[in-house]
C-alpha cells in the first residue's frame, strides 16, 4: 500500500516530517513541482524517482477514520524493491513513526556487515592466490633446475613473510614445504631438488 491517511497532524506538520526523513535518508526533495505545493518530487542516490502527494481527506459523513490528510507515494523510475523501502520510510515519517536513531543504527549494522563480507571475500581471494602461488613454487622445485629452485625459494620467502602475507598463509606455505604438497594438508611426494 503506497498511501496513508493521517488524522493526527496538519499537512504542514506532515510535510516537515517527510522533509526531515528525506534529509536523514539522503533523498533529494523538490517541493512544488508544476506549480503545485501539495506534491514533491524525490530522487534517491540509487536512481529511484518518486512523487509524494498530499491530499485533503473528505469528512462529509462524519465517520471515524475519514478526513485528515492522505499521503500518497508513486514510483516514476527505478528499482521496485528500493522504491518500496523509500516509500515505507516516507509513509512512516508522515505518520510520525519514522525513528531516526533506529534508521542510523540499521545503516551502521549494514555497513559493518558489508565490511565483514568484503574482508571475507578478500581473504578467500588471498587464499586462492596463495594456493596458486604454492602450486607454482612446487612446479618450480620439480623442474630440477637451479635457477627455478632459487626462484621457488624466493617465492616461499615472500609467502612466509608476515609483512606480505597473513599468518594463515604463512602457516599454509610452511605446511606445504614440510609435507611436500601444495594443498597444505600433507600428503604428496616431496619435490626432488637438485
Amino acid at each position: 500500500k503506497s498511501s496513508r491517511r493521517v488524522l493526527t497532524a496538519s499537512a504542514t506538520a506532515i510535510a516537515a516530517r517527510i522533509s526531515e526523513c528525506c534529509r536523514v535518508v539522503g533523498v533529494q526533495m523538490t517541493v512544488g513541482t508544476e506549480g503545485d505545493s501539495t506534491q514533491a518530487f524525490l530522487t534517491t542516490q540509487d536512481g529511484v524517482e518518486m512523487k509524494v502527494f498530499l491530499w485533503e481527506g473528505r469528512d462529509e459523513r462524519r465517520i471515524s477514520g475519514e478526513g485528515g490528510v492522505i499521503v500518497e507515494v508513486q514510483r516514476y523510475f527505478g528499482d521496485a524493491t528500493k522504491y518500496h523501502n523509500y516509500a515505507r520510510y516516507v509513509l512512516q515519517a508522515a505518520e510520525g513513526k519514522f525513528d531516526i536513531e533506529d534508521y542510523r543504527d540499521k545503516k551502521a549494522r549494514e555497513r559493518s556487515y558489508y565490511e565483514v563480507s568484503r574482508k571475507m571475500l578478500a581473504d578467500t581471494e588471498q587464499e586462492t592466490k596463495c594456493a596458486v602461488a604454492l602450486a607454482t613454487v612446487q612446479a618450480l622445485f620439480q623442474s630440477g633446475k637451479a635457477d627455478a629452485c632459487e626462484l621457488a625459494l624466493q617465492s616461499l620467502a615472500f609467502l612466509t613473510d608476515p609483512s606480505h602475507s597473513r599468518s594463515e598463509i604463512a602457516l599454509s606455505a610452511g605446511r606445504a614445504v614440510l609435507a611436500g604438497s601444495n594443498n597444505a594438508t600433507g600428503g604428496g611426494d616431496k619435490p626432488d631438488i637438485r
